[in-house]
């Protein structure tokens, strides 16, 4: 984007005008009007000499005159809270991109507290600016008790928790836990946001409903207050021999429990199957890459000004519709939350490979075998690393023995979880433990 010149202030110390914008390019003020707002009837020549004369000067548009003429100031208000917090951060970039989609400038007032006199001095800010509309982004019931009843004469939307339609995050937590329990988990902790955030307590009201659908009880919760150091010390007191996976109701949440697991030598996802929620940009590169719940900022954004603009044209629908009539006529449909697989969900790690029996012995080529397969390393608890071309089975020592009928297996320890302890020399297949 190229930077229009400073302003060149004349002798009267007053910024350049229409008026002389018209004298430095020949023309009329009319006919620079014309080219301002984007008249079709200008030749190209006459447009190229205004242009040349507005960046030449420095020229800048009057936007309070400008509004008194059309009665807009292109100008929409965001009030939004907690705005270090990946949501809301990333949800007023999805207002502001959808704004200038369509020409608008964004004014934020950030809320310091909610209580009436912050929610006063907020709006206050943004109607000196006089706004064409407003919309508030309230994570939390509070703040959208203080703003329900605000009366303004511009039209106000309040948006209740995230950008996300109306049980839709209900949805894609149930959507979630369905994930890990189609993969043979049984028990499923969840790690929940702050109680007071309305996410949160959606999410979890999603975990709880699919595995009561399911006949399976869901503990009590942990909580965190979305940030990795929460999820990092729910990590640390987590029983990972009573709860086979987690549903964590964030990223960053996530990011944090999957490395004190790290940390006690818990596998992810041999041991305990992580699932976060948001999608943000660094989780496909997790160690292991996280298999989450992906919000479209954007579209959401895009979404909730479109609504907001129908309502300053006086054509607008209510809060909490989720479809609006697109330019083709055709409905625009606010898009859900939507599951995103990736490495860090397996099935449950006890569920053991047919080629193993349920009591006896094999013998050390066979086991290894087996053990070496693709399907193996799917339906096992981290049954080993890859090394080279080659599969190999952690040994005690921390070092790796490549699968390739090698004789020398003494001392070597796979982690695989079954129903039985089957004993080849020094290899355990099967370890029994505490999961239903």
């Amino acid at each position: 984007m190229q930077l229009m010149a400073p302003i060149q202030r004349r002798a009267s110390g007053a910024p350049p005008t229409m008026e002389d914008v018209a004298r430095v390019a020949g023309v009329s003020h009319q006919t620079v009007s014309r080219v301002l707002n984007e008249h079709p009837n200008v030749s190209a020549a006459t447009r190229d000499k205004v242009s040349a004369a507005i960046g030449e000067l420095g020229y800048r548009r009057n936007a309070a005159a400008r509004s008194l003429v059309t009665r807009s100031s292109r100008v929409i208000g965001v009030i939004i809270t907690e705005l270090e917090q990946y949501g809301p951060a990333s949800t007023l970039l999805g207002l502001q991109e959808a704004a200038f989609r369509d020409g608008y400038f964004v004014s934020v007032a950030g809320l310091r507290e909610l209580t009436p006199a912050a929610m006063a001095e907020s709006v206050n800010h943004l109607l000196n600016q006089a706004p064409d509309g407003i919309v508030v982004v309230a994570p939390v019931q509070a703040g959208v008790d203080l703003f329900r009843d605000l009366e303004l004469t511009i039209p106000l939307e309040v948006v209740a928790g995230g950008l996300a339609p109306e049980g839709s995050q209900e949805h894609a937590a149930r959507s979630a836990v369905a994930h890990l329990a189609d993969l043979g988990h049984r028990t499923i902790a969840h790690l929940a946001g702050p109680e007071q955030w309305i996410d949160a307590q959606r999410r979890a009201s999603g975990w709880r409903a699919e595995l009561q659908a399911r006949g399976l009880d869901p503990a009590p919760p942990m909580t965190g207050d979305w940030g990795p150091e929460s999820g990092y010390r729910c990590g640390l007191a987590f029983d990972a021999a009573a709860q086979s996976a987690v549903f964590v109701a964030n990223d960053q949440m996530a990011l944090g429990f999957m490395r004190a697991l790290h940390e006690r030598g818990i596998s992810v996802p041999g041991d305990v199957s992580v699932i976060g929620f948001d999608d943000q940009p660094e989780a496909a590169y997790f160690l292991p890459p996280l298999t989450t719940v992906r919000q479209d900022f954007r579209r959401m954004g895009r979404y909730y000004i479109d609504q907001l603009l129908l309502q300053i044209a006086g054509t607008g629908t209510s809060a909490g519709d989720t479809a609006l009539p697109a330019d083709d006529g055709t409905v625009q449909v606010l898009p859900a939350p939507e599951l995103v697989v990736r490495s860090s969900t397996a099935p449950r790690a006890d569920r053991k490979h047919p080629g193993f029996p349920a009591t006896g012995s094999l013998d050390p080529t066979t086991a290894l075998s087996i053990i070496a397969t693709r399907a193996e390393l799917n339906c096992c608890a981290h049954i080993g690393n890859l090394v080279g071309n080659e599969y190999a089975v952690r040994t005690t020592n921390n070092g790796v023995l490549p699968v390739d009928g090698s004789p020398e297996i003494s001392g070597i320890r796979s982690e695989i979880r079954g129903d039985d302890c089957l004993s080849l020399g020094g290899i355990v297949l099967g370890q029994k433990d505490a999961r239903n």
